[in-house]
């Protein structure tokens, strides 16, 4: 089994560990979900498994959204690290950081990062869902130039090749308004963006779009 990062030198001397989760536990027998403070979507029907350490997570195909996985962790800066392992490539995965208390943007989204159908995507959410406010208000299916320019501002995009059953590390990290990601230790995209510096964040939710198998979830806060 591969080794998992924790802070760079320069990173751990401001550093506190928020949230770690690495899944080796035994549920108890009325256990609800997979314990640990989790909140899941499993009233439609997806499927939440704890085995050999590996939280299994596999969407219900019949249910309308992903399965998703929710917890808190508060922090500014700082980094949320996620081991996984894919066994199909067409089948994405996203990590969105959240505030529970922006009432203006749905659900509290600030900024999320998607891996899968080889392409990794970054972007500002609460850009995105402003436009497509917007666009639901003028009741039209296209954005503007503007708005399109706004979006396009908001998102970078790079190619992902991931080989399958094999644990890889995705780790994001956040400093102020830039937002970086690396997965197996390469750097592969970054985007600078305002949600992204918001002041609170203190949640995140991993988003299933098939299957996913998880390792280990790490928060880190770098102050």
């Amino acid at each position: 089994m591969a080794t998992f990062a924790m802070p760079t030198p320069a990173e751990s001397g401001n550093s506190t560990v928020v949230f770690d989760d690495q899944f080796a536990r035994e549920l108890k027998a009325d256990a609800q979900g997979i314990e640990n403070d989790w909140k899941l979507n499993s009233h439609e029907e997806h499927r939440f498994v704890l085995q050999d350490g590996v939280a299994r997570v596999t969407r219900n195909s019949d249910a309308k959204h992903y399965a998703n996985l929710l917890h808190k962790a508060d922090f500014r800066n700082g980094s949320l690290t996620v081991r996984f392992k894919l066994a199909d490539q067409s089948a994405p995965f996203r990590i969105q950081v959240r505030d529970s208390a922006l009432k203006t943007i749905k659900q509290g989204m600030l900024f999320s990062v998607r891996a899968g159908n080889g392409q990794l995507e970054l972007q500002d959410a609460a850009i995105a869902y402003q436009i497509k406010q917007s666009m639901k208000a003028a009741k039209v299916a296209k954005p503007s130039s503007q708005q399109q320019a706004t979006l396009d501002a908001a998102t970078t995009r790079a190619r992902l090749d991931l080989s399958l059953n094999e644990w890889h590390e995705l780790l994001v990290h956040v400093q102020g308004n830039e937002l970086t990601v690396s997965i197996d230790g390469t750097e592969l995209a970054s985007l600078a963006s305002e949600s992204i510096a918001h002041p609170t964040k203190d949640n995140f939710r991993i988003e299933v779009g098939r299957a996913l198998e998880i390792d280990r979830v790490t928060v880190i806060s770098c102050e």
